[in-house]
């Protein structure tokens, strides 16, 4: 009677690891589907930004050059646009870094949440099993 119990035990046991294990590959193939997304819309956007910035420098520095001026107003101008756009460029790499700043914080909720998760379901587990034990 004893080892039927045992191994009723066991078998419930071994059926819940089955469904905690496909469980978890089953949400991990689902994260790994938003962290591709996200990283594809994160280099589309990056690519955008650095073809607009290469673009409007081209576009002014042959816009300077092929302008009636001076050589010492040249200079200046191009000098002006040179900070000027060096401070842009400064602007969007704080963004930058802001952007990856809370994405990384966001995946380390995620892990730390993933964490305590799998410790609960193993307390659970491991005080069912203790019980069952005493029981029988």
């Amino acid at each position: 009677m004893r080892a039927r119990a045992i191994i009723k035990q066991k078998n419930l046991l071994a059926g819940a690891n089955c469904f905690a294990f496909a469980r978890r590959d089953y949400l991990k193939g689902e994260n790994q589907m938003e962290e591709r997304h996200e990283e594809e819309t994160t280099r589309n956007i990056g690519l955008l930004i650095s073809g607009f910035a290469l673009g409007a420098i081209t576009g002014t520095i042959l816009g300077l050059l092929f302008a009636p001026k001076a050589g010492k107003e040249l200079r200046q101008d191009i000098k002006e646009k040179s900070s000027e756009y060096y401070g842009l460029a400064k602007e969007k790499l704080k963004e930058g870094l802001e952007v990856s700043k809370e994405k990384i914080g966001e995946a380390f909720e995620k892990v730390k949440k993933a964490v305590q998760t799998g410790t609960e379901t193993i307390k659970e587990k491991l005080a069912q099993e203790s019980k069952t034990e005493e029981e029988a």
